[in-house]
């Protein structure tokens, strides 16, 4: 653990709103709460009622002279419009923004110890400002902003006025906005930069200021002039208020200022200050103790542990710490203390991401105060996010994460740093992606997929990509919670991949649910150097579809088996193995065998296993493997093998050589790589194809589900009423017996159309998701009112259309318009169907 170089203290103060008429008795409150520093305003439209005239007199300004008088540092911000200039919008001409001036100096001759003025609240966003600039976007707006700064300027210099000059004031950290205003020169005449950073997790401040000052240049002060949260209660502002204080201190912020002293009616539970009945709140209690800190220190530091601990020193003698490491022991002498100052007699040890802890010791603090006991956590999407890379290859990565697009042609691309809040639809802080790629986006807490064919072209979507790379092997859970947002039209794709074999794949639509899915894949064996990928695509479209997600692997604890893997990998010919009945023949011999798991030769091997959750290994050769009971593992290796897990969850891999694999239970879970072979899944239960397998056989006579993947699959069903779906691919699909549905859910290239190799008219149907197709998205569900025939559509509104001379169902998303018809299915024989046999699901 290293201590980082040394940071400034920070100056820690209010904003208030005596301007809107707070009784001045909070002056008090803010006097007991130890804030030194106070933000306001003064009323332009009541002290200018006539241009050019002032009148300082009013109550809503009454409250300067007092703040001055008890040396509180004031920032003064000028954010309002007069009914005088500009209609009684934001002021947007050179005359308003000569009058603006002009009231900015008459303010500062009236109060000439005003530490600061801003210009300007939160001037990117809409809620305060208001005409032509608030219709203007941001690209725009920041012209506007420019002018306004620098009509300030040059009244203040004419006046010989030298005040603390104040900028920027942005909502969020929106990086390109703000280098918009650099090359504009007016972070030139600015003394400081001041941003709001309510986006912004805690966690993830440092980066994004890093981003930030990349840009700006690392010269320029910041201030934050508000910062708070949309807390649930009271009681949870204390943790973000720790947290970000830390944080921004460490990041050499120079002052900030908590949103706010007293109780906003659009904003409760951020106040310091219970006006009601005089007291602190759970906020302000937490601010007077941390300032008290603060005037004790001459730095804040972070002390660097591991991704998941943040452990923050306030001078030599104090310390914040949260996170989620298991736990830590305190050194002697070092005394532990919850956010009020409480001291916590009976600290056990364990730290919380949730709520920090405060360490207090009459000698220095540093990182030998705390010795941490590692938890079973390795990977976490949220604390190893890295916001910074700049290299197209994502070379500038750090650590074991790293994030990429996937177009629907296959194409992975890195993705870069992109500054945000300067474009439509993007984010207003710094987040991975493209600058080709607007809205699609990611940062710690979301993922943005894009379509940009609104589902007409697969080709079009881009999906995200997070791919962690293993550092040091072993056995994982890996779990996930991925949350679609409520106005996503159809939710998302995700899948779960090992080294490109799939181990999860699932949509993430339920309305009904709300939309969220989480997961846990228990007893993952990883070695150093897996790639974990976790692909996040839309479905028919990417409207809605910004997934709020967090990712945590975990290390399992070492499994004592009752005796090692029964190693036969040395036969000289196939071993037949049974372990129910503990007894294997190798070479000849029968002996017994006690273990649950076993290894293969490099024959023909028969490895049966029995009622505990067994691990076999075929090795090379054709080799037939069978769980049996309990939850198994099983890996054919080289060969053809053939893998039945029986009862139970089972994981089956067959490796290379064309495998063939039994299915009975919803919880099996079959992969294949890439280079295995032309591989058989025979199923029981309704089945979904991964990664890399052709075929799929649907047995027994249930009426179930059989899904490929986006391979050339071949699809049969069993006796009785089957629902199938190709997915991609030119897939061949056979119903079999029974009244069968053949499902089209993925819109098919031109030379992917399906053959359904035995439809039967009145009997068999085919089914369409209207979310797939766009021009058939307004359609009711149920059958069609008419089915088109002919070679082509004959009509605008034609979209479906059979060809009985060749046995092909076409869609067309133009009807007879110039795009050209795609096939969707080949009927083979060639069938006479109609508008009852077809239906929009």
């Amino acid at each position: 653990m290293n201590q980082e170089a040394e940071k400034m203290t920070i100056v820690l103060g209010a904003q208030t709103h005596f301007s809107q008429g707070w009784s001045l008795s909070l002056l008090d409150a803010a006097h007991t709460l130890g804030a030194g520093a106070i933000r306001d305003s003064l009323p332009w439209h009541a002290i200018e009622t006539v241009a050019g005239r002032y009148d300082f007199s009013v109550p809503q300004a009454a409250w300067l002279d007092q703040a001055l008088e008890r040396g509180l540092f004031v920032t003064l911000t000028f954010a309002n419009a007069n009914i005088l200039y500009d209609k009684g919008f934001t002021v947007h001409s050179d005359a308003g923004r000569e009058a603006f001036a002009n009231f900015v100096v008459a303010s500062l001759k009236r109060y000439p110890g005003v530490g600061a003025v801003e210009i300007g609240n939160e001037y990117n966003s809409n809620s305060f400002v208001t005409g032509p600039i608030a219709g203007a976007g941001a690209s725009y707006r920041d012209d506007y902003y420019a002018k306004l700064v620098a009509a300030v300027d040059t009244a203040l210099t004419e006046a010989g006025i030298h005040v603390e000059l104040v900028g920027g004031a942005t909502h969020s950290i929106p990086v390109d906005y703000l280098a918009d205003l650099k090359a504009l020169g007016t972070l030139d005449i600015l003394d400081t930069l001041s941003i709001h950073p309510y986006t912004t997790p805690p966690e993830q401040f440092a980066d994004q200021i890093a981003v930030l000052r990349d840009v700006v240049g690392g010269d320029l002060d910041i201030r934050v002039t508000e910062f708070g949260g949309d807390f649930v209660s009271l009681e949870d502002a204390p943790a973000y208020f720790a947290k970000m204080l830390s944080v921004m201190g460490a990041a050499g912020i120079e002052s900030a200022s908590w949103y706010a002293l007293a109780r906003q009616s659009h904003y409760p539970n951020m106040e310091l200050w219970n006006t009601i009945d005089g007291t602190a709140t759970p906020a302000g209690k937490a601010f007077r103790f941390l300032e008290g800190l603060l005037a004790q220190a001459d730095t804040i530091a972070r002390v660097t542990t591991d991704d998941f601990t943040h452990f923050y020193t306030f001078g030599r003698h104090a310390a914040v710490v949260w996170g989620k490491t298991g736990a830590v022991t305190l050194a002697p002498g070092v005394h532990a203390y919850d956010l009020e100052g409480n001291y916590l007699a009976e600290f056990d040890g364990r730290l919380s991401a949730e709520r920090p802890i405060v360490l207090r010791s009459d000698g220095d603090i540093s990182a030998s105060s705390l010795r941490f006991h590692a938890g079973t956590l390795v990977a976490d999407s949220f604390d190893q996010f890295d916001v910074t890379n700049t290299d197209a290859g994502g070379r500038g990565f750090e650590g074991s994460w790293s994030y990429f697009s996937l177009s629907g042609t296959g194409q992975i691309a890195a993705l870069q740093t992109m500054g945000g809040g300067l474009k439509s639809g993007e984010p207003w802080t710094p987040y991975l992606g493209s600058q080709w790629l607007r809205p699609f986006a990611v940062d710690a807490t979301t993922v943005t997929p894009a379509d940009f064919s609104g589902g007409l072209n697969p080709a079009s979507r881009y999906a995200v990509v997070e791919r962690y790379t293993v550092p040091v092997g072993g056995v994982f859970t890996i779990a996930g919670d991925y949350d679609v947002a409520d106005h996503s039209r159809d939710g998302i794709y995700l899948t779960v991949t090992v080294n490109q074999r799939q181990m999860l794949n699932e949509r993430v639509y339920d309305p009904a649910q709300g939309n969220r899915l989480r997961f846990s894949l228990d007893h993952v064996s990883l070695v150093a150097g897996d790639k974990v990928e976790f692909v996040v695509s839309s479905g028919s479209d990417a409207i809605g579809d910004k997934t709020a997600r967090h990712i945590q692997i975990f290390l399992e604890p070492a499994v004592v088996r009752p005796s090692i893997a029964a190693d036969f990998s040395d036969a000289k010919a196939g071993v037949r193995l049974e372990l129910d009945e503990a007894s294997a023949v190798v070479d000849g011999e029968k002996i017994v065998v006690g273990s649950a798991d076993a290894i293969g030769s490099d024959y023909n091997d028969v490895l049966w296993g029995d009622a505990r959750g067994n691990r076999l290994e075929g090795g090379a050769g054709d080799d037939r493997l069978s769980g049996l009971e309990g939850d198994d593992v099983l890996s054919g290796g080289n060969g053809a093998d053939r893998l039945d897990g029986g009862r139970g969850a089972d994981r089956m891999e067959g490796g290379s050589g064309d495998d063939t694999y039994q299915v009975d239970d919803a919880g099996d879970i079959v992969m294949e790589g890439a280079d295995g072979g032309i591989d058989t899944v025979r199923s029981e239960v309704d089945f979904v194809l991964g990664d890399h397998i052709e075929r799929l056989y649907l047995t027994g006579s249930s009426a179930i589900a059989g899904t490929g993947n986006g391979l050339a699959n071949i699809l049969y069903g069993n006796a009785g009423d089957n629902l199938l779906s190709g997915r991609g691919g030119a897939d061949k699909l056979e119903g079999g017996g029974g009244a069968d549905i053949f499902l089209f859910d993925v819109p098919e290239g031109a030379r992917a159309a399906d053959t359904i190799m035995d439809f039967a008219p009145g009997v068999d149907r085919i089914a369409l998701d209207r979310s797939a197709f766009a021009s058939l998205s307004d359609r009711p569900a149920g059958e069609l009112d008419d089915l088109g025939f002919g070679k082509k559509a004959t009509s605008a509104d034609m979209h479906l259309f059979y060809d009985a001379a060749m046995g092909t169902l076409y869609y067309d998303a133009d009807g007879s318009g110039a795009a050209a018809a795609v096939a969707l299915a080949n009927l083979r024989g060639k069938p006479m169907i109609d508008a009852t046999d077809v239906f929009f699901v």
